[in-house]
């Protein structure tokens, strides 16, 4: 390949970005052919860099081939993530219980062999067998120190930010091991909008509920 054609090939790959709106505690920076996803909070920092491309000689904490094929996570608080961005059937393992899991298509999935429940329920700790069939475990806080041992992890820092929408926006850090920004991006659009929309109703609520307060008290 032609290094014009390079270039050309690896610039489209990034024609869906993100960028961290709300939420404080990541940012992602984008390169010709990778993408430096940085989580803010433990100062750790992933290259993401596309399939094909060459892994690129820069300084990083992680390094992970993306688009990522399967993954596991370990708080339920990041399945909707998945099905949002359209990666159900790339979820591995599940490292927790799935007696937690309310989804009826991921539970089906489980009932079918699709996925494994990655949790030994006798010592209420990961199943490192499970998670080693996976690219990427995107873990909660408490539980990455457990699943790094046995497979690449991904810390979230959601439960550490401080407002609905600054962690809702996590769904796009899941879609950048997807290169799934678009949908990503679609979904967070989708949540604010409804939080907006919710936000107006209950002000205008509280409004009406204020004015009819105090005409009855100056009535009176």
């Amino acid at each position: 390949m032609s290094w014009s054609l390079f270039f050309i090939t690896a610039c489209l790959r990034h024609r869906s970005r993100v960028t961290a709106d709300y939420s404080l505690l990541w940012e992602v920076e984008y390169r010709l052919s990778y993408k430096m996803l940085t989580n803010k909070l433990r100062n750790e920092t992933f290259a993401l860099y596309q399939c094909g491309t060459p892994r690129p000689s820069v300084s990083a904490d992680f390094f992970v081939e993306v688009p990522i094929r399967t993954m596991a996570v370990t708080s339920t608080t990041y399945l909707p993530y998945v099905e949002m961005i359209g990666e159900r059937r790339a979820l591995g393992a599940y490292a927790s219980s799935f007696d937690f899991v309310t989804s009826t298509c991921l539970r089906r999935l489980y009932e079918e062999g699709e996925i494994i429940e990655g949790y030994d329920s006798s010592t209420y700790s990961v199943d490192p067998t499970s998670l080693s069939k996976v690219d990427v475990v995107i873990a909660d806080e408490w539980s990455a120190a457990s699943t790094r041992p046995h497979a690449l992890t991904y810390a979230m820092s959601d439960t550490h930010e401080d407002s609905v929408l600054k962690t809702a926006e996590y769904v796009e850090v899941l879609g950048l091991f997807f290169n799934r920004e678009r949908e990503a991006a679609a979904a967070i659009d989708l949540i604010v909008d409804r939080y907006e929309c919710v936000k107006e109703r209950v002000n205008r609520r509280r409004t009406t509920t204020t004015t009819t307060t105090t005409t009855t008290t100056t009535t009176t």
